[in-house]
């Protein structure tokens, strides 16, 4: 205690009354007589005046920033990591070559848990702020795929799509946002359903989510789209619930079958062979180059192919139309250079005799003229296909991409929907009743979510006709701007307010999904983050991992402010002002973990304020 002496414990001869003077005013009397006073009026625990006033809390109210500004680079360290995704036992290294660039760390955190740690509480700081979009949105729809991972486990990932009509770019927006990466415990329905719900009570929004959600999308599979598979199990819940087949997916299958049978299986079957010849021979892949190059030089006087690669290029399996039609795009360019090639294959004396027989058949094939007339045809066929598969694997589908759906499933829906949102058809119709078909079929398929959205389906129509007038009289709709940005201007306008029934139709309607494109992406980042090498990562690391890697800004412009708070405000982690009779090491260490937690709050707060 700051001028402590013992004196008036053990004695003094000086009976000066200076001295009775100078120890009434010292902090020593204060403490003493705030004590006697708690003990004496029975009190239990010091007001928060008193705490305010102990020495613990005076020194974390004087301290600098130093041990704010710490953590801060702890945090930076611990989500670069995360979005580059370098496995957390690479810290060790990054730590020392921080200090070799003479930048503080301080001593404690600086080992590979206390960083997964910091993982843990950047990704909750993604999951509380989409919560609160969660909480403020109207409506949303619910994306989810399946797929195994490295480790041979079953992992199912949501995403979620919200609308977002403020943007400053003058645009609405339909984000996809990434929810939840959870392993089921069976492959069934109730299992798949299961996972759902866990999704959902991550975010703490089990409760209200039922009100909410007005579609979800998957691929066709019958634990998903039957009547006893997932969709039916969410139908009981919530009846007006729309499901849709991703379209990238039913696109493909649709083209597949319509060309079973055809000349197109032989052409997609020597694509496939094409692609395995070249696939890890590297000695192959140097000569297929060589001949190119030749090519070249002889044909110097003619048009040079526009295809920049070489190596043939995967068609086969799972693949989207667009990846068929780049196969074939490279086979008509580099066809002179595999009819070129291949003869030399089919006698190299490294081979076995089997498979240089092989090859002579194959080469036979390649020789015919119909193969490269059939890979002209097809590419012409399935290039219209491969452009409306990329528009709908975009994050926002447009509506050009909706108008070409070719499903026969909720075609009265999209119908509908087209009505209200492609602003380009408003100016071109008298009709005094435009739009009202559309406007009763979702009211009435959606009326539970809308009543439960404070939406007056009595006034749709009026609301609807005020806004149509009013996006004609005011020149909103014309040829350079879409319909994006004319509803942008109309949620912004200053007559929003009363257009709030017709507009809550709108933020509807624009959550229904279209494409299981990003949910690929998704997956395709989780294998790079789970690698064979990382393949012993939990749920929650991986849950964590994937959230900041899909969410997360850039490093520039990420701020760790909230996540520091989050991670002081852990109960481990708080002061306690209760005496503690132990002594020991531990303790001590204990203790000071506490008071640097604290502080860095209280440095926090005053940068907020400040």
């Amino acid at each position: 205690m700051l001028n402590f002496s013992n004196a008036f414990i053990e004695g003094s001869v000086n009976l000066r009354s200076s001295n009775y003077q100078d120890h009434s005013k010292s902090a020593m009397h204060e403490k003493a007589m705030t004590l006697f006073k708690f003990k004496k009026s029975g009190t239990d625990k010091p007001t928060c005046s008193t705490i305010q006033n102990t020495p613990i809390v005076r020194a974390l109210q004087t301290l600098d920033q130093k041990t704010c500004d710490q953590m801060m680079k702890k945090f930076d360290i611990a989500y670069f990591m995360a979005k580059e995704n370098l496995a957390l036992n690479k810290f060790d290294a990054i730590r020392k070559l921080e200090e070799k660039h003479n930048v503080d760390l301080g001593q404690m955190y600086n080992n590979r848990l206390a960083y997964t740690e910091f993982v843990k509480y950047i990704a909750d700081d993604f999951k509380n702020k989409l919560s609160e979009q969660l909480s403020k949105a109207k409506f949303y729809s619910v994306q989810f795929d399946g797929s195994t991972d490295c480790a041979n486990i079953e992992e199912e990932l949501f995403v979620v799509l919200l609308f977002d009509p403020f943007d400053k770019d003058r645009i609405v927006h339909v984000k996809s946002k990434f929810l939840s990466v959870t392993q089921p415990c069976s492959a069934k329905a109730s299992g798949l359903y299961d996972c759902f719900n866990r999704a959902m009570s991550n975010l703490h929004i089990q409760d209200e989510y039922r009100d909410k959600v007005i579609g979800f999308e998957c691929d066709g599979t019958n634990v998903n789209m039957a009547d006893g598979g997932v969709k039916g199990l969410l139908e009981n819940d919530m009846p007006w619930i729309v499901g849709f087949w991703c379209l990238c997916h039913r696109l493909e299958l649709s083209l597949k079958d319509a060309l079973n049978g055809t000349f197109f299986s032989t052409v997609d079957e020597i694509l496939m062979r094409l692609y395995y010849v070249y696939e890890k021979a590297p000695k192959k892949c140097r000569e297929l180059e060589q001949v190119v190059d030749q090519l070249k030089c002889c044909l110097s006087h003619l048009e040079v192919p526009t295809s920049r690669g070489v190596r043939p290029i995967r068609a086969c399996g799972t693949r989207f139309v667009a990846h068929k039609v780049a196969a074939l795009e490279r086979v008509i360019d580099r066809y002179g250079a595999y009819l070129a090639h291949l003869p030399a294959l089919s006698e190299d004396p490294a081979m076995k005799s089997t498979d240089r027989a092989k090859m002579a058949g194959y080469v036979k094939q390649w020789r015919d003229t119909k193969i490269l007339l059939g890979c002209a045809v097809f590419h012409d066929i399935l290039k219209p296909a491969a452009i409306l598969c990329v528009g709908l694997q975009q994050n926002e589908v447009c509506i050009e991409c909706m108008k070409k759906r070719i499903t026969s499933q909720n075609v009265e829906l999209l119908t509908h929907v087209l009505t209200i949102l492609a602003t380009h058809g408003w100016d071109k119709t008298d009709s005094a009743s435009f739009g009202y078909p559309a406007l009763e079929w979702i009211a009435e398929r959606f009326k539970i979510p809308l009543e439960k959205a404070n939406v007056n389906l009595s006034l749709l129509q009026e609301e609807w006709d005020d806004i149509v007038d009013y996006a004609r009289r005011g020149t909103l709709i014309s040829v350079q701007d879409d319909y994006k940005s004319v509803w942008w201007k109309l949620y912004n306008a200053p007559s929003a307010p009363r257009w709030f029934n017709i507009l809550s139709v709108s933020e509807l309607i624009f959550c229904i999904p279209v494409s299981n494109g990003y949910v690929e992406r998704c997956f395709s980042q989780l294998k790079l983050i789970k690698t064979d090498r990382r393949n012993c990562l939990s749920e929650n690391t991986l849950d964590n991992l994937l959230r900041i890697q899909l969410d997360g800004p850039d490093l520039v412009d990420w701020d760790p402010k909230c996540a520091i708070e989050l991670w002081g405000k852990d109960k481990v982690r708080r002061i306690r002002f209760e005496s503690q009779e132990s002594t020991s090491t531990d303790t001590e260490q204990q203790d000071q973990v506490q008071i640097v937690s604290k502080t860095v709050i209280f440095h926090l707060k005053i940068g907020k304020h400040g």
